[in-house]
Order: C-alpha cells, then structure tokens, then sequence
C-alpha cells in the first residue's frame, strides 16, 4: 500500500514518505560531527582522525555527565524547528525535529551501550501550564518509540520557577537554575539519559545532573537535539 503524499517542511516538494521532510533537506541539516565527547560543543578535530577528544573548557571544568549526544548544531532549520514548536506550538516542526533527533542518536549510539531510563528535563506547572506541553517529552517519547527504553517523568522534578533561561545573560544562567530540580531515589544505581532540546551554557542540564546523582544515580549521559557554538 503505497504511502500517504507528505509535503517536505522546508522545499515544501512532494514527498513519499512518513516525515515530512525530504532526504536532501534532511541530508543538508546542520549535523554535529565533530564535538566535545563531554558536553558536545562543535570543535574542529587536529587531524582526520575521529578520535575521543575533549573541548578546552571540559580540561578544565568538566560538567558532571559521562558524555553528550547533540546530533545537531543550534542553526537553520533546527533552530527555527525549536523555536517553533516550542514558542509557537507548531506540532508538525516538534514532530520532524523530534523524528530527526531519534534517528541521529540511534546513529550515533553506533555499538555503545544504551542507558537504563530516559528521563525529560522538566518544566516548571506554570510554564507547563502556559506553553501547554514540554518539548523535551516529545523528544524522549521519539526516543522511546525507537530505543525501546523506558521514560519516567516522575522521577525527576523542578520544585522552583525560575526566570526563562533566554532572558538572561550566559553568566546569570548558572546561579538561575541552582537547587532548581529534585530526584527521587528511584534513580538509585541507574545510568540515566538526561533529554532536553538544546544546551547553551549547560546550566540548566548541570542542575538536573546534580540532582540525580545525589539521588543515588550511577552516571547520567545528555541527550539533547542542538548544541550551541
């Protein structure tokens, strides 16, 4: 049975396919090749070879996660997806940008070992209440339907509002998101991956990692869609 006619998000061509975005503009997407195996930040290998390398910053002030998967970098077209249906409830943007994440970290999973739990980045109830969803579910429930790994939104939690990270300036950031988020000790002896939609200074991710590893959790990984440069 031949497959329903989608229409490409970004040349808005014809397409035969499940995603609405076609192979060439999937293809063309700003991927994140070449990152800091610790927080994923886009840097340029010394030579040709891929090997295990560390960003300037995480020689000196690692963050506390085991490694980040940020399969793209903040820009074009992910940018604009983010940012769309994450301000405007654009369902279809969030769909595709959650499709094209899953497939990139179940890429770059390659042969490693997957994790015990995925877990969201929580919202605040009343930026819940106001955005009407959280892009950071839709991207674990993806992950869920394609890893076939558990999610649990309960485990961790944000027991404080706070100032919209965007609003600040990168040096608040930090002392913003402190003592933000709570875990459960459900967390205890797991490795968990960390899902959010983009990392800037990290701030909000450390928070939630901290949380967790007071809670008893054996090592946390990000799984976010974008890196900031």
């Amino acid at each position: 049975m031949p497959l329903l006619l989608h229409y490409c998000v970004l040349c808005e061509q014809p397409i035969e396919r499940d995603l609405d975005l076609c192979i060439h503009c999937e293809n063309s997407l700003p991927r994140n090749l070449s990152a800091c195996e610790r927080c994923g930040l886009p840097v340029e290998y010394a030579n040709e070879i891929a090997v295990p390398m560390l960003c300037a910053g995480c020689h000196v002030d690692p963050p506390p996660c085991t490694r980040t998967l940020a399969p793209f970098i903040y820009l074009g077209p992910i940018r604009h997806w983010i940012r769309q249906f994450k301000f405007n409830r654009d369902w279809r943007s969030g769909k595709v940008l959650a499709r094209c994440y899953a497939n990139a970290i179940a890429l770059n999973l390659g042969g490693s070992g997957l994790p015990d739990v995925i877990v969201p980045v929580p919202l605040s109830t009343r930026r819940l209440l106001w955005r009407g969803h959280n892009q950071s579910l839709l991207l674990a429930q993806e992950l869920h339907r394609q890893l076939r790994l558990p999610i649990h939104t309960r485990w961790l939690k944000r027991i404080r509002h706070r100032r919209p990270q965007a609003t600040l300036s990168l040096s608040a950031r930090e002392s913003n998101m402190a003592r933000v988020f709570a875990a459960g000790d459900e967390v205890a002896g797991l490795n968990i991956a960390l899902v959010d939609d983009v990392c800037t200074t990290g701030a909000t991710l450390r928070s939630a990692t901290s949380a967790l590893l007071n809670a008893g959790a054996s090592a946390v990984e990000w799984w976010v869609a974008a890196r900031t440069r």
